[in-house]
Formats: C-alpha cells, sequence, structure tokens
C-alpha cells in the first residue's frame, strides 16, 4: 500500500508506523478514533452490537 501511495500520489509513507491493514471499513472506523486521539485524552465509543 506504501508503494502503491508513493507510485500514485507522489506521497512517501512509512508502512511500518502509517499503515494498518483492516478486514473492512467498520473495523478501519472502529480505530480511527484510536489514531487521533491523545494519549491522556478520553473517549466515549457507541457499543456496535459487536466487537471491530
Amino acid at each position: 500500500m506504501a508503494k502503491w501511495c508513493t507510485h500514485r500520489f507522489d506521497v512517501e509513507i512509512d508502512p511500518q508506523t502509517e499503515v494498518l491493514p483492516s478486514i473492512g471499513s467498520q473495523e478501519g472506523t472502529g480505530h480511527l478514533p484510536l489514531t487521533i486521539l491523545n494519549p491522556q485524552s478520553i473517549a466515549l465509543l457507541p457499543d456496535t452490537g459487536y466487537s471491530s
């Protein structure tokens, strides 16, 4: 994915720290808050009925 982004968009991406493979979009959106919150932040997440 990192190589494709470099080839397609001319953007350097570190595959070790900037790429997260997931099973699908719901899993990705479930992990999104963890990527944008600060370590000291608190977040409330709704229960989707099943875990990502």
